[in-house]
């Protein structure tokens, strides 16, 4: 780039500044963030989180799509050793290429440089961009800033250099989504498709072959190298998928979000002093309906159409049912999301209004434009009195060390979790103070993308206020905000409350029924039967006052295994029984064991007596040695015989391998939310995360690259590919 032509970003980055100085320096607030600076400190430890043990009760960090793989926050994480500066320096860093992106690609329309630098400013001060900065919501305000950058390239290549901008507008498209933007990657892809698609439909109806041609092989590199770039996090954030509860397509009204929506009659927010996605202010506005001044321009009607789509999308039309039966649409929430294309469309539409203005104006042309930057950024001040005023992370160091009652708890070296007793039953997070500590958490991160079987052990857990099912999470502490009057909790002490702290307990509570983070049973209940028939037997296993978790585990199971030897009762929760099935109940009942149901004898109905009988009997479990305990390998030395239970969600990803001696084992999922592994005294056994699809995905997208260089490199070589 020639920046002695570009000078006028000069304008644009003094703009950022002053945004940054007054709206976020030092000032990093919001839900979500309270996961991303416990994520930020697991970044310290490794440069690759596959998992993180910290958080939710153990959790695949890397893969999982809203977190940043590599990127500006990474790299900054890793150069300041002040967690929230980092995380200041890196919105700041966003609103400089959003800033400076936007008035390139204005610039790149119409040629006017006091065009740009109102379409700079306009686009970090309004709309989608500017609520991702006043709310902090990082992983919206990373993909947000690469957009105007990714519509310039897309725009250039349909231009010249065909292939070389098409492959850097993949590459930035790819960024959004290693960069945990996948939810704006599906809005901001759709907004460049709809103006790519309004400029094939101006060369169709021109008839120009060659232009459709490049169009379309635009539209096919975009596809192709987006995917491939993308792979190396693509693919493990897909498995994750499968995993949470974004496998499923959301109800369309999930899908809308009344709480967020923005209909017809909130549409006045547009010229609002609230705080919204769809605000431009007044004149920005005004300035973007001067831009249809130039109406004749393609590049101004297929601006108008991603505004006007977009828009229609989220005030809720057939238009909006239409998108949300599009593959990966129909399983996000939020439908406010579709405003990022209408917001960055509005903003270079002022600023190409404001170069049509200025031709009529003919003098004092600087002036002018100094006038309406000023006004347009009085209008952002006039919003900034009326944002609602939220905790911020001002002295994170000093509310760690007044967090008297997470030091007391971090001075306990044993292996444990934190639970946050709420209102809610599952707890607010206290992740943001509890990881930079050491401690570990089991309530879940304040992201969008959860393990539905873990969050509704915790909302039972919550709902009964049950001690025993905390303990079996391996919690060992409660904190609460008020005194608790719960069977099997011990008062501890009260605390004295962090005053700067945004969320505050004062109350801590000991777990008698706390169990520890390995240990191994003697005893051991398998439960057969689908998801449904699981989980109802085993909570109601879980909540009979004669079930005593120090003594019995449960296993969970789909199907009947061919080993039934480590068992002592079978529990038939659903499904049939096959004639196979029926001969193996009946060999592991002549050895003494315990089916309920008896459908092998077929008797249908349980015998509760048999099942409390059991209950009763049993020794108390034996904690296992934990050798090494570290994010992606776990070492454990057998002190027993019998189902060595470890409360990790190990159970559900293939990453995570199981060895005894050395040699594979089974994983087991035991008591629905911890992997259970059959042992014997004295063995070794070694849980190690291995990342396939990281390493898959890692290769894709080296050939993805290596691809892209071949493809500029033929392009040189080959004649009839010049104009391309």
């Amino acid at each position: 780039m020639n920046f002695q032509k570009h000078k006028y970003l000069t304008l644009v980055v003094i703009a950022a500044f002053v945004f940054y100085l007054f709206f976020v320096h030092d000032r990093l607030y919001g839900e979500i963030n309270g996961s991303f600076i416990s994520y930020g400190f697991v970044w310290k430890e490794s440069a690759i989180p596959f998992w993180s043990t910290q958080l939710s009760g153990g959790h695949p960090l890397y893969s999982q799509p809203e977190v940043p793989l590599f990127g500006i926050l990474n790299l900054l994480m890793l150069l300041i050793p002040n967690t929230i500066l980092a995380f200041n320096f890196s919105i700041l860093a966003h609103l400089l290429i959003a800033g400076i992106g936007t008035s390139l690609l204005t610039y790149e329309f119409v040629r006017d440089k006091r065009a740009a630098i109102i379409s700079g400013i306009a686009y970090m001060f309004i709309g989608s961009f500017a609520y991702a900065v006043f709310q902090a919501i990082l992983p919206h305000l990373y993909p947000l800033a690469f957009f105007p950058l990714i519509l310039l390239f897309a725009y250039k290549a349909t231009q010249k250099n065909t292939i070389r901008n098409a492959l850097i507008s993949a590459a930035l498209f790819a960024y959004q989504l290693i960069s945990g933007g996948t939810i704006y990657f599906l809005w901001c892809f759709l907004g460049v498709g709809l103006f790519l698609g309004a400029y094939f439909l101006f060369s169709l109806l021109q008839f120009k072959k060659n232009e459709l041609f490049k169009i379309a092989l635009i539209g096919i590199i975009l596809v192709v190298f987006t995917l491939g770039f993308s792979a190396v996090k693509l693919l493990p954030a897909l498995e994750f998928n499968k995993l949470s509860n974004r496998a499923e397509s959301v109800e369309y009204d999930e899908f809308i979000w009344r709480h967020t929506h923005i209909t017809f009659s909130r549409s006045s927010e547009i010229f609002g002093t609230q705080m919204s996605p769809i605000r431009t202010g007044g004149i920005i506005f005004l300035l973007a309906m001067a831009s249809l001044l130039s109406w004749r321009r393609k590049y101004v009607l297929a601006l108008a159409t991603i505004a006007a789509m977009s828009l229609l999308i989220e005030l809720e039309t057939p238009l909006t049912k239409l998108v949300y039966q599009l593959p990966g649409y129909e399983k996000t929430r939020q439908i406010y999301h579709a405003l990022a294309p209408f917001s960055l469309a509005m903003a270079v539409m002022a600023g190409i209004g404001w170069s049509n203005i200025l031709k009529r104006i003919k003098t004092k042309q600087n002036l002018a434009t100094i006038v309406i930057i000023l006004l347009i950024i009085s209008e952002l001040f006039v919003l900034g009195y009326h944002i609602q005023k939220q905790p911020f992370e001002k002295d994170f160091d000093q509310q760690l060390q007044e967090n008297y009652l997470l030091q007391n708890i971090s001075a306990d070296d044993d292996y444990f979790r934190l639970h946050l007793y709420g209102e809610n039953f599952v707890g607010l997070s206290l992740t943001k103070y509890a990881v930079p500590l050491g401690i570990r958490m089991f309530d879940w991160t304040t992201s969008n993308i959860w393990f539905n079987d873990y969050i509704q052990f915790a909302s039972i857990a919550g709902q009964q206020n049950s001690a025993k099912l905390w303990g079996l999470a391996n919690v060992k502490y409660i904190a609460s905000k008020q005194e608790l009057n719960i069977s099997g909790l011990e008062f501890v002490d009260k605390f004295e409350e962090c005053s700067k702290c945004d969320l505050k307990a004062s109350y801590l509570y000991q777990n008698n029924l706390f169990l520890p983070e390995a240990y191994i049973a003697e005893s051991a209940i398998l439960i057969i039967g689908d998801e449904a028939g699981n989980f109802g037997n085993t909570y109601s296993l879980f909540l009979n006052e004669n079930f005593d978790t120090s003594k019995t585990a449960i296993v969970n199971s789909l199907t009947l295994p061919a080993n039934l030897n480590n068992y002592g009762m079978i529990l038939i929760a659903s499904g049939s029984v096959t004639q196979e099935d029926v001969q193996n109940l009946n060999s592991f009942a002549a050895k003494g064991g315990i089916v309920e149901p008896r459908v092998h004898e077929g008797v249908r109905e349980l015998n509760y007596g048999s099942i409390t009988s059991f209950l009763t009997q049993g020794n108390h479990v034996t904690e296992a040695n934990i050798i090494s305990f570290e994010p992606t390998k776990v070492e454990i030395r057998a002190t027993n015989s019998g189902l060595l239970v470890l409360s990790e969600k190990f159970y559900k990803f293939k990453e995570w391998k199981t060895s005894i001696n050395g040699k594979e084992a089974e994983k087991l999922t035991t008591s629905l939310i911890s992997t259970g592994v059959f042992v014997n005294e004295g063995d070794v056994i070694t849980f190690k995360y291995v990342p396939t699809r990281f390493y898959y995905g890692f290769a894709i997208t080296i050939l993805t690259i290596i691809a892209a260089f071949a493809l500029l490199v033929l392009k040189r070589k080959l004649k009839y590919t010049q104009n391309l």
